[in-house]
């Protein structure tokens, strides 16, 4: 089992795509952790990996200590930063705490599109981190996997050479991976993801898997459909990963904030909730979710709420979908998400792919192909 922490609310960048940035805080006062007890309880719940987010998880001045206490405990520790803290000091240190994966985002090659994105001067600094911290994984022959995460919208993958530009710039830095991530349609998000057609999303997942070819010892990853990433690699014989096969939330997968509230996901949280409504459906009280709870999460009225929700009434979400080979085996849509938008909104955000690929298939004379 996953869990995804936002160690902080803090951060010192402010992306113009970041679905938290409306509650970053950085006069907040950093509150300590007890972080052995932490642990003990993510061990309770059967958490195996924590992936540790933001804001921006290296203003904790703990982060080491935290790192080295997940790692000490047996559980895998991964870490996504924008990598304009990073020092050699710091790499060094993360990487003798134990920490087994790094991913630094960033969404261009280019810097006046990183920088339109990301703010001035960020693109030197976080380039000069990686550079930084993949130096010091060489001396000290660390097997730490560092690689790129990268946020598609339509500002920075406009043009196939965008995606070639990224792969290339990983391969030059030495990395083993890159991630790559649709937009997610909240807050901030939600305006950029609507811009971003089916036919365009469907055109940059073909450039992902086409150019991956080029790339042999790069891992690229594309968190899409199965459907799509059949699609993409059967058309261009390729290996891409990432399909979304099933809503892990409150179930493979949990939550924990800053405030070390502890969620089914990082969108059943009251900050980030999209509708007032589901703030009402989902309410949970501060001794149900905290991390002190671990044990009886699943137990509590909040969680029973949540899981009730997803199992029962999201399963009968978009009958059209109900004839397609991948219904058994595919997300389809977030839950909140579906109750928070009409039926053709939701059509236009998470089936229109699917007919776009649909689409193409016939007119390449071709049947959908269901991959193992």
């Amino acid at each position: 089992m996953i869990l995804v922490w936002d160690i902080t609310n803090k951060c010192n960048l402010s992306c113009i795509h970041c679905y938290n940035s409306d509650y970053i805080e950085m006069k907040e006062k950093e509150e300590k952790f007890d972080t052995p007890y932490i642990v003990n309880q993510l061990k309770i719940l059967g958490i195996k990996i924590v992936n540790i987010l933001g804001g921006e998880p290296l203003l904790r001045s703990d982060i080491v200590e935290v790192v080295k206490c997940l790692s000490e405990n047996n559980l895998q520790v991964f870490l996504t930063t924008n990598a304009t803290l990073l020092n050699e000091q710091l790499s060094y240190d993360l990487i003798n705490a134990g920490l087994n994966r790094i991913s630094f985002s960033l969404e261009s090659a280019y810097p006046v599109v990183y920088e339109k994105i990301r703010g001035e001067n960020n693109y030197r600094r976080a380039l000069k981190g990686i550079k930084t911290f993949v130096k010091v994984a060489n001396d000290l022959q660390s097997t730490i996997i560092k690689g790129l995460a990268v946020t598609i919208f339509p500002l920075n993958i406009k043009e196939k050479e965008d995606v070639k530009k990224i792969l290339d710039l990983a391969q030059d830095l030495n990395l083993e991976r890159v991630g790559f991530n649709w937009i997610v349609p909240v807050n901030k998000g939600d305006s950029f993801r609507r811009k971003l057609t089916p036919e365009k999303k469907i055109d940059i997942a073909e450039w992902i898997a086409q150019l991956s070819l080029d790339y042999p010892d790069l891992e690229i990853n594309l968190a899409d459909k199965k459907i799509i990433l059949d699609y993409v690699n059967t058309k261009y014989n390729a290996n891409l990963v990432g399909e979304k096969l099933s809503c892990p939330a409150g179930s493979q997968l949990f939550y924990l904030n800053h405030k070390l509230q502890l969620h089914p996901c990082n969108m059943v949280n009251e900050d980030v909730m999209l509708e007032e409504g589901l703030k009402v459906l989902f309410h949970f009280t501060e001794n149900e979710a905290h991390i002190s709870n671990a044990a009886n999460i699943k137990e509590t009225n909040y969680f029973k709420r949540f899981l009730s929700y997803k199992y029962h009434y999201f399963k009968n979400a978009l009958p059209i979908c109900k004839n397609c080979e991948y219904y058994k085996m595919c997300v389809r849509i977030c839950p909140l998400h579906f109750a928070s938008r009409s039926l053709e909104e939701n059509k236009e955000l998470y089936i229109a792919d699917c007919i776009e690929v649909r689409k193409r298939l016939k007119k390449e004379g071709k049947s959908i192909c269901v991959m193992d």
